[in-house]
């Protein structure tokens, strides 16, 4: 789920005409390029063969208006991570910076808890330098799915909990049980918000499987 959510937040940012940089530890070139086609075009990826013309044409159309787009692959040390950005920002101001994610991140320690520490104070860094939002994706340790998953959770280290200015958790109910919940259901908890007071908890959302987007809700959700 956190996936396709940092890929939104990417996109809004370029739609503004802002540039974004993707450090992505998993997602490859390719992958991305499709989930980034799927939320711009009507038509699913069973007929891109067939209407190869209309999509590069409404491809060329969209990023003409757009920012640009780094991508990092295989850039796990937070070193190399913060040379490369800096190096783009030489050239262009960023707006966003996502980083795919936390846990495979790398940096100075002997071992994972001091390694993502470190990293998670130069992710902050990273944004404050470049006077941009730098969101970061992270999973969740094994005890979130016990019960009721909070910011405590987030894997491998608590600094992360620590650093961050806002802490989001993305929700799809479905996958955890198909039976009784809608397939389009999806949730934000508001989890931390820091020297702002959390207004709304808890906000409702729809998720679009077919075009791998994400869509305000039909209702909203009731007050967390």
């Amino acid at each position: 789920g956190y996936k396709r959510q940092g890929l939104q937040a990417l996109r809004a940012t370029v739609e503004s005409g802002r540039n974004v940089v993707l450090v992505s530890h998993e997602m490859g070139g390719l992958a991305i390029a499709k989930r980034m086609i799927l939320a711009r075009t009507p038509f699913g990826a069973e007929h891109w063969r067939d209407k190869i013309d209309v999509l590069k044409r409404d491809c060329d159309a969209y990023w003409s208006v757009c920012g640009e787009m780094f991508l990092l692959e295989q850039c796990r040390q937070i070193d190399d991570i913060e040379k490369a950005v800096d190096q783009i920002a030489r050239e262009y101001d960023l707006g966003m910076i996502v980083i795919d994610h936390a846990q495979l991140t790398v940096g100075k320690g002997i071992n994972r808890y001091e390694q993502l520490s470190d990293a998670s104070a130069r992710f902050k860094d990273l944004a404050v330098k470049h006077n941009c939002v730098c969101l970061v994706l992270s999973q969740l340790n094994r005890q979130a799915a016990a019960g009721d998953a909070g910011a405590h959770h987030l894997r491998e280290s608590g600094a992360l909990e620590q650093d961050a200015d806002v802490i989001i958790m993305v929700r799809w109910p479905w996958k955890a049980d198909p039976e009784s919940e809608p397939a389009k259901k999806y949730t934000f908890r508001i989890l931390k918000n820091r020297n702002r007071a959390i207004v709304r908890g808890e906000v409702a959302a729809n998720f679009i499987a077919a075009r791998q987007m994400i869509e305000p809700a039909d209702e909203p959700a009731e007050p967390y």
